[in-house]
């Protein structure tokens, strides 16, 4: 009996991985030796003005020319600066830094990931002036949840102007 339960355990195994090996064999074929992968029209990417960005987290949501640009400027949606956010701190104690932070304009929310201020500010000038909006750096709860849809840009952590000026939140005093 037990030698009958081994058979049929390797043939289940074996086919198995013969799924996982043709799967591969596929999708390996579409990606180098057609164009679909690089399609716009596929189900794995989106057109954005003249470039194309593949949206992992969600292939259907439309991305705007001005959350490519916010990527193209502050990295990769939902970046992650470290593992250990407490161990981040404590390499940079003077450093203005936002875990889960969402950029906004006044009408969207462009970016969200974690980003130090202090690092990125030129960045951030830089991307207020190409767009020629005011982008708001918030604290995830303000611009995530029941306020997706309308981020609470008045409880701002760093306000950068379109002209590059930039205003930090009152309560912020020593990390600018």
């Amino acid at each position: 009996m037990k030698t009958i339960l081994d058979f049929l355990a390797y043939i289940i195994v074996g086919s198995s991985m013969l799924v996982i090996l043709y799967l591969t064999i596929v999708y390996l074929y579409e990606v180098f030796f057609t164009k679909k992968g690089n399609d716009p029209k596929s189900y794995h990417s989106k057109t954005i003005g003249e470039y194309n960005y593949v949206n992992y987290n969600n292939p259907n949501k439309k991305m705007y020319s001005n959350q490519y640009i916010a990527m193209k400027r502050l990295g990769i949606i939902a970046r992650m600066i470290s593992v250990s956010k407490s161990g981040y701190l404590k390499d940079n104690p003077d450093n203005l830094v936002v875990f889960n932070s969402n950029i906004c304009t006044k009408t969207e929310k462009i970016w969200y990931g974690d980003i130090d201020i202090t690092k990125s500010l030129q960045k951030l000038k830089d991307l207020a002036i190409e767009i020629n909006e005011d982008i708001y750096v918030l604290y995830e709860m303000d611009g995530r949840f029941n306020n997706e849809k309308t981020p609470l840009i008045h409880k701002y952590v760093a306000l950068v102007k379109a002209n590059g000026e930039v205003k930090y939140a009152d309560y912020i005093t020593n990390k600018k």
